[in-house]
């Protein structure tokens, strides 16, 4: 059949096109496979992709689910609550497959996830409430590289101390430091009616939170019993904690409406680099110790983009943060201050310009184990 098709080795060959072509078609349909077993190999084909993509979906589900489990007991065990651990886990689903083991570690992988979570809330108008509590979150997570330094406790210290017991109410009670090991702290309730009633129930092993106050902030510590002494005034025992973080606190928006000048510092010109950086005009309308909201009728930043204010009480750097509505190639984008994020203590309030609104913030140490 070859020597049909490609000829006899001679000069020109006595075979037509036609021939040819004829002689190809007869060759495939002399095939040593029947139609049936053709089909039938192309479906074991299929069925073995399918089911291998099915297993590796399956070990990435199960992947998935440990990494967050394991990030979930890291943070419980750094003092977050109930609804802290759930909505984590609602921006976990959000986060990229290479973002999701290092949701609690790297800050980066967090604020991607939270953003692209504010930019799929339905409806719209609830983006501001859900990117505050983000936010109330995000300075809960103990990232990697805060360079906070460990807490040191001293002698006669005074602490908070919160009990739960099953769905009862939580228990806050006061007390002081006695001494301060290397692993351990001692620790002396005040005398109340609530120490006593709740001295019987302390045992070894109990989860409590520890809440410290520094200056004019709140930090807290799930910590766990070690022993418990008893007495007139009830004393424990319990594991020094390793790093504090911030209490909860609750997101204010402030409204305003300030026009500035936002430059997007990282937009140059597609001829020159050196040309001057693009500044389009926008609107404050509202305001967080975090951050500003941002209305822009020409172009938006993009997640993470650097962005500055070059005008107004409010000017500084920031960096584009969530989308929290559209408008045509514009519309409303929270920008958060480039500056480390940390709590405003009251003081930095009193002493604000009169032109300048300040967020009130509602310290609430939460004493719920």
């Amino acid at each position: 059949m070859v020597a049909q098709v490609f000829g006899s080795g001679r000069t020109h060959s006595s075979l037509s096109v036609e021939e040819r072509l004829s002689a190809v078609g007869s060759g495939f349909r002399s095939s040593p496979f029947a139609s049936d077993e053709l089909w039938l190999v192309v479906g074991v084909a299929a069925g073995l992709l399918l089911a291998g993509a099915l297993a590796a979906w399956i070990v990435a589900r199960v992947r998935r689910s440990r990494w967050l489990a394991t990030q979930l007991r890291s943070l419980a065990a750094a003092g977050l609550h109930g609804e802290e651990l759930a909505l984590f886990r609602a921006v976990a689903r959000r986060a990229g497959t290479i973002a999701a083991p290092s949701l609690h570690r790297r800050s980066a992988s967090f604020d991607a996830a939270a953003a692209e979570m504010v930019r799929r809330h339905r409806p719209s108008r609830e983006r501001r409430e859900v990117l505050s509590r983000l936010l109330a979150l995000r300075r809960r997570v103990p990232f990697e590289g805060s360079g906070a330094p460990p807490p040191a406790f001293e002698r006669g210290q005074r602490v908070l101390v919160g009990f739960r017991f099953g769905r009862s109410e939580p228990f806050r009670l006061a007390g002081r430091v006695t001494a301060a090991q290397s692993h351990a702290l001692r620790l002396a309730l005040q005398e109340s009616d609530e120490a006593e009633e709740v001295a019987p129930l302390l045992r070894v092993g109990q989860d409590v939170v520890l809440v410290v106050q520094r200056g004019a902030l709140f930090e807290e510590a799930r910590v766990r019993i070690r022993g418990v002494g008893g007495g007139l005034v009830p004393q424990l025992l319990v594991d020094r904690p390793a790093a504090l973080s911030p209490s909860r606190v609750r997101i204010v928006w402030n409204g305003a409406d300030e026009p500035v000048r936002v430059a997007l510092v990282e937009r140059f010109s597609e001829r020159l680099v050196g040309d001057d950086v693009p500044i389009v005009a926008a609107r404050v309308v509202a305001t967080s110790s975090d951050g500003l909201v941002l209305r822009i009728r020409s172009t938006r930043p993009r997640r993470g983009e650097a962005i500055k204010v070059v005008n107004g009480a409010r000017a500084g750097q920031y960096r584009g943060y969530a989308l929290l509505e559209t408008n045509g190639r514009g519309g409303e984008v929270f920008v958060l201050r480039r500056s480390v994020e940390r709590i405003v203590p009251p003081q930095a309030a009193s002493e604000a310009p009169i032109h300048e609104t300040v967020e009130e913030e509602e310290h609430e140490p939460v004493a719920e184990a």
